[in-house]
């Protein structure tokens, strides 16, 4: 069994003040009421224990998601670091500020995600969609995203150093004040991309299609061009 966490802010410790000198605790009926929804919705994750686990504490280091369908649920702050959610379905799911260090989120589903300001170091994140997901201020350094979907994504002031983006769609996205320094963009698709103030210092872009794209400020210094040139842009 499996559980949607439609319910999941009854964990938070909601508290209901019916006057200034009456307060009632519905913590406890919170949580059945999540062990009811999840009893009534059973969904195909592989690992029922470790999906009661990151319910009732928020914190799941290694856990098998796999193929779980979180969609919409709250889970900011949660610790999933080196957690396998292959194949989730995180369909506009708040995850800001997550530890999703190292984790497996091979073809994930994040459309329209909150995971700003997350910790994705080192993350597997091949396959996933991520269009319109936010990831401003996220810390993604030597994450894998190959042949991701990222149009329309927000990763404004992002960490992506040394992270593998090849052929990855990254259309309409904003990148403005990213640190994309010896970030691989090959055959990437860039078109009508903000980078403005963005750092591509040593970033490798061969074929990349930066067509429309914000360059306005950018630091290429070092960076590899589409056309195979090194740029000297931005060197001092």
């Amino acid at each position: 069994m499996t559980y949607r966490i439609r319910l999941l802010t009854w964990m938070t410790g909601m508290r209901r003040t019916s006057s200034a000198s009456h307060c009632t605790d519905l913590r406890p009926i919170g949580l059945g009421l999540i062990l009811i929804w999840g009893w009534m919705t059973p969904l195909s994750a592989e690992d029922p224990g470790d999906a009661q686990k990151l319910l009732e504490h928020r914190n799941c280091r290694g856990c098998d998601l796999r193929r779980i369908d979180l969609s919409g649920a709250n889970l900011s702050g949660v610790n999933l670091r080196k957690a396998d959610l292959y194949d989730a379905t995180l369909i506009d799911v708040d995850l800001s500020e997550a530890n999703l260090r190292q984790a497996y989120l091979f073809e994930a589903d994040l459309q329209e995600a909150d995971l700003s300001q997350a910790d994705l170091r080192k993350a597997n994140l091949t396959l996933a969609n991520l269009e319109s997901a936010d990831l401003s201020g996220a810390n993604l350094q030597e994450a894998n995203l190959e042949v991701a979907q990222l149009p329309f994504s927000n990763l404004s002031a992002a960490n992506l150093s040394k992270a593998n983006f090849s052929n990855v769609i990254l259309t309409d996205a904003d990148l403005s004040e990213a640190n994309l320094s010896g970030t691989n963009f090959r055959e990437a698709d860039l078109r009508r991309a903000n980078l403005q103030n963005a750092n591509l210092s040593g970033a490798y872009l061969w074929r990349t299609n930066l067509e429309g794209a914000n360059l306005n400020g950018v630091n290429l210094c070092g960076a590899t061009l589409p056309d195979g040139a090194i740029s000297q842009q931005g060197c001092n």
